[in-house]
């Protein structure tokens, strides 16, 4: 199926979902569809996560919504998660990688060295704000299901600041590549690639919480 409808962006078949069955653990998730760590895959600046990570659905819009308490801040301490997982960096290697025009825009160069200390920098900003809200949870950040022409660049960032910080509870996670036989709609990954890369989490996970 080629159609871009609500339907097709249930999370019924996603790995949060799935990991979170494995485990037998509750789940929560901030995601919006093409958003990224500093852009969108479009190359738009204001389309990234980062900003809305301490608000009660921030993505949402909407006088409706607000009064049902959309955009307030999130009460962290009501509920603290063993883990985090962040999956992000794949829309912002489209945005680098396809749209030199717009980057030059946001990042105001073409030169991919500085554009790369820009991605690392708003890396390690996210990693601070999110150990600041989760201070005892293990924090992965997966990368790799749809490629991984930047894994290098992100991998380095995540490791280069648990180790600056002293934080032995912040790592790195390697994802299976989406390849032709587990590849969705729209080119994006499908179940049988989740199903892989909710396999890998939970053997992580497991792992590290036998420590």
């Amino acid at each position: 199926e080629e159609d871009w409808i609500s339907a097709f962006f249930s999370a019924e078949n996603t790995y949060p979902r799935m990991v979170s069955d494995a485990l037998s653990a509750e789940y929560r998730v901030v995601s919006q569809s093409g958003w990224g760590i500093v852009t969108g895959w479009d190359g738009i600046v204001e389309n990234k996560i980062p900003p809305y990570y301490k608000q009660v659905c921030g993505l949402l819009t909407g006088e409706r919504n607000a009064s049902l308490g959309a955009l307030e801040d999130y009460d962290f301490k009501a509920w603290q998660p063993d883990a985090v997982i962040i999956n992000l960096g794949t829309n912002d290697a489209t945005a680098i990688q396809s749209a030199a025009e717009l980057v030059r825009e946001w990042a105001g160069t073409r030169d991919i060295k500085e554009v790369k200390k820009i991605l690392t920098t708003a890396i390690r900003d996210f990693l601070k704000a999110v150990r600041d809200c989760n201070p005892e949870a293990q924090i992965i950040w997966g990368y790799g299901m749809l490629g991984d022409n930047f894994l290098p660049v992100i991998r380095e960032a995540v490791e280069t600041y648990a180790e600056q910080t002293g934080d032995t509870r912040i790592h790195f996670l390697q994802l299976p590549n989406t390849t032709p036989d587990t590849v969705g709609s729209r080119l994006h990954p499908g179940v049988k690639a989740h199903r892989k890369a909710a396999q890998v989490i939970e053997k992580y996970l497991l792992e590290l919480f036998k420590q």
